[in-house]
């Protein structure tokens, strides 16, 4: 009732394809709800759903996109994307428990935002991920890393020949902002797949320091076979220090993260389309909601 009556559009009705969420289950159980455009997101209780509070943006500052930081001893920030009347995009930090904002960095004048630009909460911070503002081709990345105070701890250039996805962007995709669909960051390794002109590949790089290539392994599943700006899946675990990998539409491929060695095959009896883990389990998603069994939990032993 709170969300349609603060949401409401004209005709009653919640357009919800402008709304944002964010969810955290981290420390304190909250929810953030903020309508694009808008200069101010509001915060609820996942315990009760009762008003917890605003945070209120600058008058030139429309939000696009709002996260709460799920990782352990980060928890009460909020990090947001947002633009101003110009059209140029920034990223910001406020303190939801301190009530105060940490930084501003100016996006735009890092990322060419004509293209996709990604960013996920890593243990050292957040990761961003776009291409530079004068890049022509081959396309040349940027990887950049600030701390959750706003210092800038890791930049890297990387070339490709072929446009960079790391999420899954399609309208039926199933995903979560905790994870992207072909990246993990790791504590001392970055692994990614990505599309060559021999195929698709899995790579995996050194990070923050000393940043150099460690292994890179050919990787099909049946969709690459089947579409050339197809990709696969990748997640993994520090704790195991291993990288998983989609091997065709029902089979995991478990790999040692620092030497990409192969350690075994996991086969499912359903297919599925992403893949997510923590340090006890793998999840493994059929899109296709629909499905027999669209979710299987396979625990690690």
């Amino acid at each position: 009732e709170q969300m349609r009556m603060r949401y409401k559009c004209a005709d009653g009705s919640i357009d919800l394809s402008r709304m944002d969420l964010t969810v955290s289950t981290v420390g304190e159980e909250r929810m953030g709800l903020a309508y694009t455009g808008q200069t101010s997101a509001h915060f609820f209780s996942l315990e009760n759903g009762e008003y917890m509070k605003t945070v209120d943006f600058e008058e030139d500052e429309n939000i696009i996109k709002i996260g709460i930081v799920h990782i352990p001893g980060h928890e009460n920030l909020l990090y947001s994307v947002v633009q101003d009347e110009d059209g140029n995009i920034s990223g910001t930090m406020y303190n939801l428990q301190k009530n105060y904002r940490i930084w501003k960095i100016y996006l735009y004048t890092v990322f060419n935002y004509q293209f996709s630009v990604f960013s996920i909460f890593s243990n050292r911070g957040l990761l961003l991920f776009g291409r530079k503002p004068d890049d022509s081709y081959p396309y040349t990345w940027l990887w950049k890393s600030w701390s959750y105070q706003g210092k800038e701890t890791y930049s890297y250039e990387f070339e490709t020949e072929y446009d960079m996805y790391l999420a899954d962007c399609l309208k039926e995709a199933v995903v979560t902002p905790r994870a992207m669909t072909y990246l993990y960051p790791g504590n001392n390794t970055i692994v990614f797949s990505h599309r060559t002109h021999r195929g698709i590949a899995t790579l995996a790089y050194s990070w923050p320091h000393d940043t150099t290539r460690l292994w890179r392994v050919s990787s099909m599943s049946e969709s690459c076979a089947l579409r050339s700006d197809s990709n696969v899946p990748v997640c993994g675990t520090d704790l195991g220090s291993v990288i998983l990998t989609a091997n065709g539409p029902s089979a995991i491929q478990i790999r040692d993260m620092r030497s990409g060695r192969k350690l075994r095959d996991v086969h499912l009896n359903q297919p599925f389309t992403n893949i997510w883990s923590d340090d006890m389990k793998i999840v493994t998603i059929n899109k296709d909601l629909s499905a027999d069994y669209p979710v299987h939990v396979v625990n690690f032993e």
